[in-house]
């Protein structure tokens, strides 16, 4: 299949110097090759740079079965813990929830258009061992994520609309009843992104005749009601809500299992999984790096 890969080459480096690689089948999954190159990697150094060694590599490399190899193997790692995990989502949230608790790092990068960052630490458990995590408030969104929030807002746009829509065909005998419904419209949209204002419409209607039939010519004509009418504008997203949400989505959670934040600071842990670069210019698998 000439579409496919036929052949992949993977590549270990500490510090852009090669420590080891390999070439395997091209359907090779990075999943594996993070489990085979853990073993392979612990055997071509001494115990005591074991000891200080550090794998770094992306999300790939988080999974049950690799976490234990690093387990058996006494291999040090930072890693991106997968978005695919509930714990991570619920690291974020956890985070932004406490706007206090960031520590300001700023940029990694020399150039002046770079991501700026902020991180917080937290120590979770995940399948049986505690673990730290560093959760990463980016400024930068690549072009995907851009795309995604143009969807996203097209759909809520159309969403709130047709909600409104439906709300405005209810009509309510009494003011306060429609304030109550407006108010629950209101609460139900809160997280939207579109600023949602609602007002009440005095509507004059005519009461429904009981009797069947042409009406009589000394009918009395049916009655006169006052009801109301809720209308909602669905406004344009701020700037500074279509920033924080992009900082939420530009936030990614790093995990590793060094607790003591003295052996490894967490802005150097931070500073350590950017460095990937490194390898990504020759071959993009992983990093090792090593701690005090």
């Amino acid at each position: 299949r000439a579409d496919l890969k036929q052949i992949l080459f993977g590549l270990t480096t500490v510090r852009g110097i090669p420590l080891y690689g390999n070439v395997d089948k091209g359907n090779q999954d990075d999943h594996t090759w993070n489990l085979n190159t853990i073993a392979e990697i612990g055997g071509l150094v001494n115990q005591e740079v074991h000891g200080r060694m550090l794998y770094v590599a992306d999300a790939a490399a988080i999974t049950k079965t690799n976490l234990d190899r690093f387990h058996e193997t006494k291999t040090h790692f930072i890693s991106r813990l997968p978005s695919t995990f509930s714990l991570c989502e619920s690291l974020k949230k956890t985070a932004w929830g406490k706007e206090d608790a960031w520590q300001e790092v700023g940029r990694i990068a020399q150039r002046d258009s770079s991501a700026t960052y902020k991180i917080q630490s937290l120590r979770r458990e995940l399948y049986g061992q505690t673990y730290r995590f560093l959760v990463v408030r980016s400024t930068s969104l690549d072009a995907r994520k851009e795309h995604k929030l143009e969807d996203v807002l097209e759909r809520e746009m159309k969403a709130l609309e047709k909600a409104a829509a439906a709300l405005g065909k209810s009509l309510y005998e009494c003011e306060a009843d429609a304030q109550q419904s407006a108010q629950e419209f209101l609460h139900t949209n809160r997280r939207s992104m579109h600023p949602l204002e609602t007002s009440i419409e005095r509507v004059q209607t005519t009461e429904k005749r009981t009797g069947r039939g042409r009406p009589r010519k000394d009918a009395v004509p049916p009655a006169q009601k006052t009801e109301y009418r809720i209308h909602v504008n669905v406004g344009s997203p701020k700037e500074e809500t279509l920033k924080e949400w992009r900082e939420q989505e530009a936030t990614f959670v790093l995990m590793t299992d060094i607790r003591d934040d003295q052996a490894l600071p967490d802005e150097q842990m931070l500073h350590f999984y950017k460095q990937q670069y490194v390898v990504e210019t020759v071959l993009p698998q992983t990093l090792l790096s090593f701690v005090a």
